[in-house]
Parts: C-alpha cells; sequence; structure tokens
C-alpha cells in the first residue's frame, strides 16, 4: 500500500480547528480528503506527528559497499567469498552474491576452457613472435584478397541488416 505524503501545516490547523469545534476524527478526515487514521494519529500526539524514522531493517550494505563490490568483480575471476572477505567482511557472502545479482551492468558468463599451455607452446609462440616481428606488407600475401569484397559484403549484411531496406537502399 503506498504511503501518503504527511500533513502540511495547514492541514494540521485545520484539523486541530476542526476537532475544537467538535467535529469527529471521520468528518474531519472526509473534509479534508484524509485517512481518518491519520487525524487520529495526529489529534493523539501533535507535537510527536511526524518524527518517527521509517520502518525497516537499515540495509547490510551501504551503496559505497556495493560499488566496491561491482568496480572489483567487474572483469575479474575472483568468486563471492574472496569478494565478501576482501570488500565487505561484515556481511555474508550470499549478500555479496545478490549485490552482483541485482547489479545491472554486471553479468556472469563462463569461462570459455581452453587447454594449458605447455613449455613448447610457449616456446612455440615465442619463436614466431620473433620470426614475425619486422613484417609488413609480408601479411598481406598470407590473405586472400579476392575473397575480401564477398566477406565485406557479408559482414555487411549480418551486423547491419536492420538498416537497409528490403530493395537494397538505406
Amino acid at each position: 500500500m503506498v504511503r501518503k505524503s504527511l500533513l502540511t501545516e495547514n492541514e494540521k490547523g485545520q484539523i486541530r480547528a476542526f476537532h475544537q469545534v467538535g467535529l469527529s476524527n471521520r468528518e474531519i478526515a472526509r473534509r479534508l480528503g484524509r485517512c481518518h487514521e491519520i487525524v487520529g494519529k495526529y489529534l493523539a500526539d501533535p507535537d510527536g506527528y511526524g518524527t518517527l524514522k521509517s520502518p525497516g531493517r537499515p540495509q547490510a550494505l551501504t551503496e559505497r559497499d556495493k560499488r566496491i563490490i561491482r568496480n572489483k568483480a567487474s572483469n575479474s575471476t575472483i568468486g563471492c567469498r574472496r569478494l565478501q572477505r576482501e570488500c565487505a567482511p561484515h556481511v555474508s557472502k550470499t549478500t555479496v552474491w545478490k549485490a552482483l545479482k541485482n547489479s545491472s551492468n554486471l553479468v556472469h558468463m563462463r569461462m570459455t576452457s581452453a587447454p594449458t599451455l605447455k613449455a613448447e607452446h610457449c616456446l612455440a609462440r615465442s619463436n614466431f613472435a620473433d620470426n614475425h616481428q619486422t613484417w609488413t606488407h609480408e601479411w598481406n600475401s598470407c590473405f586472400d584478397w579476392w575473397l575480401w569484397p564477398l566477406l565485406q559484403q557479408l559482414s555487411n549484411h549480418v551486423l547491419y541488416n536492420f538498416k537497409v531496406a528490403p530493395d537494397g537502399t538505406a
């Protein structure tokens, strides 16, 4: 249920005046367009009206804590338990997980599996880099340039087909 705004000073004065005249709480509420319960609560304690804090349990993580957790988790492989230990030791790992889950900017992605590089693979990569470090125009011979227009047309069709009309015009 949605809470209505607090009584204005004008409404408070009207409630006091109507009450002194002898009108019931329901009649005062009907004339002001407010609930009879709010009129009763105001008349029961006029000085304390509107001073209570809004109910609810305080959040375990502040906005700053959430921001720190999101920044640390972004583009890394750190898990919830380690994030909890490093960033927010005062909360549980489930709370950290919920903060990450509720973030609209972060998306969980499973890492693609790749074979581990053995010593000979590392050596082969290093040799390849050393041998081809000075290549400039030599790379042109590695690619069949007659395929370039076809690949370009295919990529344009796949990537930008939503911008092209059926007759081929933009």
